[in-house]
């Protein structure tokens, strides 16, 4: 194997397992995301209001205006009933799921998602013509911190998402991909 073929294999598997091991630090050692996620002060309501009301699977909003077989005057009369609830409240984004599931199969897909994305960040440093570990990894942190500001800030902005979730989650990510970063830079 080339050294260029085994420092994208060890950037994809290394860098990846590191991004992983720092999310599954964040999420379950470190007090900082719970605080940021709030309850439902009667949880059973709340379920029973979904179930009755979510057909299936999929992302809700709250106001949604989108009817498809609306004539054009019922869509504007909706659309003028959105922005109305839009100025007053409440508003939300519900990504709902029916079933129940094992966390299994969703820690696996995330590694892979990690392996996937340390991959991509992989070919970029050995495509860049960065050299040297420290710019290796500043190069990796700016590009963690673009991924950041344009994952949450969106929907911090238009959907009201907390600003202490937006800000944990941003930083979580960052700090995440700042190791991975090293571990990647470490190995090309």
């Amino acid at each position: 194997m080339n050294r260029r073929n085994k420092s994208l294999l060890l950037g994809t598997i290394l860098g990846g397992l590191a991004v992983f091991i720092w999310g599954t630090i964040s999420w379950t050692v470190l007090p900082w995301h719970m605080p940021t996620l709030k309850s439902f002060s009667n949880e059973q309501a709340v379920t029973a209001v979904l179930k009755g009301n979510a057909p299936a699977t999929g992302v809700y909003v709250l106001p949604n205006p989108a009817t498809p077989a609306a004539s054009p005057e019922e869509k504007k009369q909706q659309d003028a009933k959105a922005e109305k609830q839009w100025a007053e409240g409440p508003r939300a984004l519900v990504a709902y799921v029916e079933t129940g599931a094992s966390m299994t199969p969703s820690m696996i897909k995330g590694l892979v998602f990690d392996m996937v994305a340390a991959l991509l960040l992989t070919l970029l440093i050995l495509r860049s013509g960065v050299t040297g570990f420290t710019a290796k990894t500043l190069f990796i942190a700016v590009i963690a911190l673009f991924a950041s500001v344009v994952t949450y800030v969106p929907m911090w902005n238009w959907w009201g998402f907390a600003s202490d979730y937006t800000l944990v989650s941003m930083f979580d990510l960052i700090i995440g991909w700042i190791i991975g970063g090293a571990v990647i830079a470490k190995v090309t």
